[in-house]
This record gives C-alpha cells, structure tokens and sequence, in this order.
C-alpha cells in the first residue's frame, strides 16, 4: 500500500494505522476513510506544531491550526487546497455524512501528499514514494469498526504524540523550503469535489440532478455561456468559507 513506508518509523504507529485506514477503506467504506483521514491530518499537523514550535493550543481546531501563519507560511496553494479537502470531507464523515467513493479516493491522495510533505519537511524522511493508484486495495476489508457519530463542528480527535521521539528532528528543519501537492485542482473531478465539500461546509445541499434549478440547493451543471461560471462559483466558495470561519470565530467570543 502507498502508506507502508510509514511503517519503517515506529514512532509513527499511530499515524501509520490511521493513513492505512484511510487506504483499506477507500474503495468499500468510503465514509470510515474519509473520517480516518481527517484524524490523520489533524495528528500530522499536531506533530508539526510540536515538532517545529514545541506546542500547539489545546483549545485550537483543526481549521485554527491550518489556518494560521504559523503553518501556512511553509506551504503553497495546492497543498493548502489538499488539506482543506481532506478536513472538509472529513469533518462531514465525522459529523453524520455520507462521503463517495469517487470522494475517498481523492481524499487518500491528498493526505498521502500531505502526510509526506509534512514529515519531509520536519526530515523524518528525506523523502517518500510517489503515490500510486495501483497500490491501493481493491479486496473487500474487514468492515471499521462502529463509531459515535457527534454532530458538534467544533469536536476534537484525541491526539496522543510523545513530544520527545520527534525532538532530535527541530535542529534539522530547512525553514528556507516549502512544501507543496502533486495534486491537480484545476483538474475537473478534483475540482467539483473540492468544490461540492465547501458548499456543504457552507450549509449548501447539493443538487443530484444536472441542470436542475431548486431554492436553497446549490444546483450542478447549469448551461451557461463561457468560462465565467467557473471563476464565480469558485470566488462564491471562498466568500463562503470566509463568512464561516469568522462566524465560527464570532461564536468562541461570544463564549467567552
């Protein structure tokens, strides 16, 4: 599998099995995937944190950590875009979604592009194996075990990493470098999937039915003449994840 490489370190046991999960499940248990994924995302960028900073806030969220420049400072646009995707999908496979298989199978691509760069980065690898499609399972896996679906947006994955194994790493990071994705979001596949996932954070149902126009939905493939509606829909999604994060922000002041 593409993850294996992972198994070389055994101080990455717990992110090894979470990215294997994301792998075995891809094809017959998308949603299980696409919610082991996201709780590999948030332990990889946990690890960042530790590793370069020493600590991370215990009241942040995923969205908070990845968000911040103090992680984005060291990484280009595609993959920013290949973590919110993964976060994205699977945020609505941990809060009571159904995710596709067409979904999990992108979102396993761009954790493996993620999860790589980040641990090259920190230099844990000096590198890793491109990613294959080959390599991913196609036989029928033992079915994931039950979970507890919580429909609080704000929930936190328990992520336990012993500081110290990742400490001899700090001395040796290249802050000159950046990281980056080999994936291609102008693609049309990745681009409506990355686009369909901020519309239903946004609080958008999708339409299933092409060319169909319905309040309150956000219809798929109405004809239009151009290019243009390209550029719009994508500036909408932007506006959208905007308006959501500060309304999420204004929510913790108003806790507090």
């Amino acid at each position: 599998m593409n993850f294996d490489y992972l198994k070389t370190n055994a101080k990455l046991n717990e992110l090894c099995t979470l990215c294997n999960e994301t792998e075995i499940f891809a094809v017959h248990y998308p949603t299980a995937s696409a919610r082991s994924a996201r709780n590999a995302l948030e332990w990889v960028v946990k690890l960042f944190y530790l590793t370069k900073k020493g600590k991370y806030s215990k009241t942040a969220t995923l969205f908070d950590l990845v968000t911040s420049t103090e992680f984005t400072a060291y990484i280009t646009e595609p993959l920013i875009s290949a973590i919110h995707l993964v976060r994205m999908v699977g945020n609505t496979a941990s809060h009571g979604g159904t995710v596709s298989k067409n979904e999990s199978l992108k979102v396993l691509e761009a954790l493996y592009n993620v999860v790589g760069e980040i641990l090259k980065f920190l230099k844990v690898f000096d590198t890793y194996p491109p990613f294959s499609k080959e390599n991913i399972p196609s036989a029928n896996p033992v079915a994931p075990a039950p979970v507890t679906v919580d429909s609080d947006s704000k929930q936190k994955n328990d992520v336990i990493i012993n500081k110290k194994d990742f400490e001899e790493y700090k001395n040796k990071i290249d802050t000159s470098l950046t990281m980056t994705s080999t994936m291609d979001f102008t693609e049309a596949e990745t681009r409506k999937i990355f686009i369909d996932a901020a519309l239903k954070e946004a609080g958008w149902s999708i339409g299933q039915t092409k060319g169909v126009i319905k309040a309150g939905t956000a219809s798929i493939e109405i004809p239009v003449k151009g290019q243009v509606e390209k550029v719009l829909l994508i500036m909408f999604c932007l506006v959208m994840m905007e308006s959501l994060s500060q309304s999420l922000k204004q929510n913790e002041l108003q806790k507090m």
